[in-house]
């Protein structure tokens, strides 16, 4: 979002909650307006203001939205797309039921979410030859809670922008590098 698109967000935010933000002076305006801005810099200003009436829409507690709750509630739109674990696993299954012969077609043909739960097609292969009892039973465990861990890194990863998240990553390997390699 542009400064234009955060000041229509803000001005929406205003009108729909204008007792708690009626003292505000021209200065905290301003700040507000720059930290809405720096913040959601990289959302589109039409998901921006989906999220903000679906948050004045399903309000129950009064007070204005933060730029993390209107994310929240744009993330969780998009998830709605993403497979159940019950559903991936039913992808999964079949794949393994045909993965003796044809693992790397098999895994190549599955959701991105449920290769990353599997880890690689060796491994459906592998899956494939176990007995149907374990598969159904403690291999199916296992991919469940696999896949609802990839999920939830998904919608983690959703919220940080690209910009902050290499910011993040240069920084860590720079403070990893300090930190634990002695260099000469």
């Amino acid at each position: 979002m542009d400064r234009t698109e955060t000041i229509k967000i803000i001005a929406v935010i205003r009108a729909a909650f204008p007792m708690h933000l009626k003292n505000l002076t021209n200065q905290d305006l301003e700040q507000m307006i720059s930290v809405w801005q720096t913040t959601l810099d990289d959302v589109p200003y039409s998901l921006m203001s989906a999220g903000l009436k679906t948050f004045i829409r399903t309000d129950k507690k009064g007070f204005p939205p933060t730029p993390g709750q209107i994310l929240n509630i744009i993330s969780n739109l998009q998830t709605e797309a993403i497979l159940t674990a019950e559903e991936a696993w039913t992808k999964v299954y079949k794949a393994i039921c045909n993965s003796l012969y044809d693992s790397e077609k098999e895994f190549a043909n599955l959701p991105l979410e449920c290769q990353r739960a599997i880890g690689s097609a060796e491994n459906l292969k592998e899956l494939s030859k176990l007995d149907i009892s374990s598969v159904e039973t403690v291999e199916k465990s296992h991919f469940i809670r696999t896949y609802n861990s990839v999920i939830q890194n998904i919608m983690e990863d959703r919220l940080v922008a690209e910009k902050e998240r290499n910011l993040i990553k240069e920084a860590g390997n720079e403070f990893f590098v300090k930190r634990f390699i002695i260099l000469p």
